[in-house]
């Protein structure tokens, strides 16, 4: 099973052709923590930004929300494990300021991107 995140605004962040989870039976009936480890395989993550002025994409994964409460008890504590990735890739996108530089290319719109 794999998985596709988006950031608020729609932009990409991350898929993943298949995420792998190993679980403890012992542990999720005594009360420890049941996933031992995750493996994400195909993971294709993109860090960006595509403006100057727009924020990175990764800060716009989680949505907000409504603020906790005064007393009001804390969210329970989730974990992945150990994680591995295999097979993956990771691109960083920022505005680039000099649009001559060799590495840059043009974005979704023709603005001058430093990959």
């Amino acid at each position: 099973m794999g998985f596709q995140l988006e950031t608020s605004d729609g932009r990409p962040f991350a898929t993943a052709d298949s995420v792998e989870l190993r679980y403890s039976l012992p542990a999720a009936i005594f009360g420890g923590p049941p996933i031992r480890s995750t493996i994400i395989w195909g993971l294709d993550l993109e860090i960006s930004s595509y403006t100057a002025d727009q924020p990175a994409n990764i800060t716009q994964i989680l949505v907000a929300g409504q603020p906790r409460a005064p007393g009001a008890p804390a969210a329970a504590a989730f974990s992945l494990g150990r994680v591995g990735i295999r097979d993956g890739k990771v691109r960083i996108i920022a505005p680039a300021p000099d649009p001559s530089h060799p590495l840059v290319v043009s974005g979704p719109n023709g603005e001058p991107l430093r990959v």
